[in-house]
């Protein structure tokens, strides 16, 4: 009767979890003003196919007859898909937009449920951060238009085979995910692990390939390219904005001995450095003696945690790349409820600036911990065909 009786309760708290998840969705109504993200990749697109400047900000404004306040931000091959939705109105391209994440969405939920979820026990979990985690970045991901959510796809579908072992199809997919924002290309990393020629092969032409389209790219039109690089340098954005280690950095910099915007970066970039060092340093130290070839999803959330706390610049919705390793180390690492609820609650409820940052830093000390200790694993992540 207590198991049926908490089952009853998992189910009414899945339900209630889906119906709150819902409610973001109703805001998609508000086209003028929601998917901010998508307005820019329109515009930009759209001055792209009217043969004008689609990294600056002024052109786009001009051309939307709105103030557009976000610069274009990816390589210039990229605006050749957005031009496909400038062959709509824009509130018809954005319905279409939208549609397509909602559609992404799912399945990458789908894929998360099916193949990494350890247990069902731990479904509402899961379900919590994927509505509350990382301050909402799901949430964000679909109010701001980012694109976001289609890179998690195929980050998400790389991953399942890297743990099948089908390096040439993992390396693809990390390509793919690696269409708009190129750091994704360093998760091709992954492949250190494997001591077999073919993965060093596929890692090999798949670096190559992504030089190729940059090279091309630039090529094409250097000064369109250069632009770009321009406009991903002059970001400056820190706090809720941006919740990575270099801007954390920067404010306590400010905060403590109130250096100039223009003075700044020439201690918090030495600062950073060392960071990286010390990071990379105590990782190094804590996995020496591990075989991650026995251990390949290990690997994965070592990777995606270092990847969180070690980029210069992190979104909110760029920790939607976090929510199974949390589920992970919350469900496998963790042994009683009273530490899982906690770290739940430091990742999930977050009110104060780099609190989301902070959070993964625990969960990378938490998981090294782990790893040092070098524990058996106490529910095997079941993936099928790994």
């Amino acid at each position: 009767m207590d198991k049926l009786h908490s089952k009853h309760i998992q189910t009414a708290l899945i339900v209630v979890l889906i119906l709150y998840a819902l409610i973001p969705l109703i805001r998609f109504a508000e086209w003028d003003v929601m998917q901010w993200d998508f307005k820019t990749y329109y515009y930009a697109a759209k001055a792209y196919v009217q043969g004008m400047d689609p990294y600056n900000l002024d052109i786009l404004t001009e051309v939307a007859n709105e103030e557009i306040v976000h610069p274009y931000v990816y390589p210039p091959y990229t605006l050749s898909f957005f031009s496909l939705f400038t062959l709509f109105s824009y509130k018809i391209a954005y319905i279409i937009y939208a549609a397509l994440k909602i559609i992404i969405l799912s399945i990458l939920l789908t894929l998360w449920w099916k193949y990494f979820l350890p247990d069902k026990k731990y479904s509402v979990i899961l379900l919590f951060l994927c509505i509350f985690g990382f301050r909402l970045a799901i949430i964000s991901d679909l109010h701001t238009g980012n694109v976001g959510v289609f890179e998690q796809f195929f980050i998400w579908l790389a991953v399942l085979y890297f743990l099948r072992k089908d390096t040439i199809l993992f390396s693809i997919l990390i390509l793919l995910s690696a269409y708009f924002k190129l750091t994704y290309i360093l998760l091709l990393a992954l492949l250190f692990i494997d001591n077999r020629s073919r993965s060093l092969y596929a890692m090999i032409g798949a670096f190559l390939t992504f030089g190729a389209v940059q090279l091309s790219s630039y090529l094409g039109s250097p000064e369109m390219y250069s632009k770009f690089i321009i406009n991903v340098i002059a970001i400056e954005e820190r706090g809720f904005y941006n919740e990575a280690s270099l801007p954390l950095i920067k404010d306590i910099l400010n905060y403590l001995v109130g250096l100039s915007p223009s003075n700044i970066d020439i201690y918090a970039i030495p600062l950073y450095a060392l960071y990286i060092l010390a990071i990379l340093t105590v990782t190094l130290i804590s996995v020496r003696n591990l075989d991650f070839r026995q251990r390949r999803f290990d690997f994965v959330v070592l990777v995606f945690l270092l990847l969180a706390v070690l980029s210069p610049r992190f979104k909110g919705y760029n920790y939607i790349i976090l929510i199974i390793p949390a589920l992970y180390i919350i469900a496998n690492v963790l042994v009683s409820w009273w530490s899982r609820i906690l770290i739940l609650g430091v990742v999930s409820v977050c009110f104060l600036p780099y609190q989301t940052f902070l959070g993964t830093l625990t969960l990378l000390g938490i998981f090294l911990w782990h790893l040092h200790r070098s524990l058996p694993v106490t529910m095997e992540l079941e993936v099928m065909g790994a």
